[in-house]
């Protein structure tokens, strides 16, 4: 059996319920009912009954559930063994970056990684961030660093590495007019979201990470902000918000000193959560984990630039 299916079949045991099952997966509901009803039809039998609590498994479901179980701790043992094996070093790991910062993470940390682990190979797989979920659904990737909505419930594993930030970039024109000075007692003055709701912005595309929490900031604020631009490269939305064309919402780690930019927290604060989210079954490599340790030394020092 596809990979991908066990962990369908074991997350409708689980939730008890096809419609949550397909939310967690990041699959559609259609598919997920799809998949149970030709391997009901293939073998034969009732994996499932309906009873007032939802989805109940059948005797065939207990075994076929037992099964699952089985065979992805086999699968999960084998692939830990191999990956561990001293006198190699040796593996493949499939990692899912983000387009922007999670290549720039790696970049910094892999020559150190290469020197301890030569012979390990990972091969990045670049998408945004509800990809890399639903590829981690798939089984298609066994490891995504992705930042998360510091509120999200993840069905998968998942180490935290840090929360960061998320900052106002306002155009120095702009601040000025809102006579916003710096705080001598902060790196970034606060202020509320709500006082620029007359400004026009330059935001991240929908079906983003950092889109989903900045339309909760403005939900939050109370206002629908001016959208002059929508793009996914935080680089180039500084400098459109340096040339003044509008105010950008950025992680800690994009703020450019050089820019005539006057970056700013939001008060409630914001954040996002960054971590490393697995497949279910994976188990982290000796490898996999170093490589989790520099990351989060990475973002520990950018922090504190």
């Amino acid at each position: 059996m596809d990979d991908r299916y066990l962990s369908y079949f074991m997350e409708i045991a689980k939730q008890k319920n096809i419609s949550k099952a397909a939310t967690y997966l990041f699959v559609t509901q259609s598919s997920l009912s799809q998949f149970l009803a030709k391997e009901e039809e293939e073998l034969g039998v009732k994996l499932f009954i309906r009873d007032k609590k939802g989805l109940k498994l059948t005797q065939a479901g207990e075994l076929y559930k037992d099964a699952c179980e089985k065979m992805l701790e086999t699968r999960a043992g084998l692939y830990h063994s191999l990956a561990d094996l001293e006198q190699s070093k040796t593996g493949v790991t499939k990692v899912g970056i983000t387009p922007q910062w999670g290549g720039i993470a790696f970049a910094n940390i892999m020559p150190k990684f290469l020197k301890k682990y030569p012979l390990t190979s990972i091969k990045f797989i670049e998408e945004t961030a509800h990809p890399l979920l639903e590829a981690i659904s798939g089984n298609e990737i066994d490891l995504a660093l992705v930042a998360l909505d510091t509120d999200t419930s993840m069905q998968y594993p998942k180490l935290k590495i840090q929360n960061e930030e998320l900052l106002l970039a306002v155009p120095e024109s702009f601040a000025n007019d809102k006579g916003i000075c710096d705080d001598d007692n902060n790196i970034f003055p606060t202020e509320r979201l709500n006082i620029f709701q007359d400004c026009p912005f330059i935001l991240s595309r929908e079906r983003t990470m950092i889109r989903d929490i900045t339309d909760d900031m403005f939900r939050a604020a109370g206002f629908m902000p001016k959208v002059v631009c929508e793009m996914n490269n935080h680089l180039a939305s500084l400098e459109m918000t340096s040339n003044g064309l509008g105010i950008s919402i950025i992680p800690r780690c994009y703020v450019m000193k050089d820019y005539k930019i006057k970056y700013i927290s939001i008060a409630p604060h914001w954040y996002w959560e960054i971590s490393i989210v697995m497949r279910r079954g994976y188990e982290l490599s000796q490898a996999d984990q170093y490589m989790i340790q520099l990351l989060r030394e990475y973002y520990i020092a950018e922090q504190n630039l």
